[in-house]
């Protein structure tokens, strides 16, 4: 019985020091964790503040621009082939409903 209770009490230290190093790591885990986030933070205020404006911008020169009445007619002209962008759509969509 002498010799299991070393054993235990050897192998408790043992997870006792892997413990101290993974609460020590936890740390600069979140440390880092939250300054990724905080950068995520900066680029999404970038782009909505971006592409708020350039939409606005664009939306003002357009206002006095009819729409065609065949969004084929439009995919035409521009030549944008909606079999083609309805996949990008559909995976851009479905990745947006996974967040």
């Amino acid at each position: 019985m002498g010799f299991q209770t070393v054993a235990i009490q050897q192998r408790a230290s043992e997870i006792q020091t892997v413990l101290a190093a993974v609460k020590t790591e936890f740390g600069t885990y979140q440390k880092m964790l939250r300054q990724a986030q905080k950068q995520l933070g900066t680029v999404s205020r970038t782009v909505d503040t971006l592409v708020g404006t350039r939409t606005r911008a664009m939306e003002r020169k357009l206002r006095s621009i009819t729409e065609l009445e065949d969004p084929a007619e439009a995919e035409r002209i521009i030549g944008v082939d909606a079999l083609e962008a309805a996949p990008a759509l559909d995976e851009a969509t479905a990745s947006a409903e996974e967040d």
